[in-house]
């Protein structure tokens, strides 16, 4: 489970994620160390929490039907988006406003 990137990305510790949830902190210590899995009901609460699906938090392919739809050259650009960090991504996305403004 990727809940422990997700909750350092945004900078939270563990006492605030567990809170937010109402979820002691133990348990969500347990869930990030992969000592237990959480119920339907809190996996749940926490993918709705960092906004992601159950499938990304269970390190599920989330773009395996996207690869069905998508020719290979959008799929390997996509792919390359996704390896960027953030700084990245939004140079990106602002080089690709400006190219789609000036089309």
């Amino acid at each position: 489970m990727e809940t422990k990137k997700l909750r350092q990305k945004l900078g939270l510790s563990q006492r605030e994620v567990s809170e937010k949830l109402e979820i002691p902190q133990t348990t969500l210590f347990s869930y990030e160390n992969g000592v237990n899995e959480p119920s339907v009901a809190n996996l749940i609460k926490i993918a709705n929490f960092y906004n992601v699906s159950i499938d990304e938090l269970v390190g599920r392919p989330t773009n395996m039907i996207n690869k069905l739809l998508l020719s290979e050259r959008e799929q390997s650009i996509i792919d390359k988006v996704l390896k960027m960090d953030t700084k990245q991504q939004e140079l990106t996305e602002f080089y690709i406003d400006t190219l789609l403004g000036s089309l």
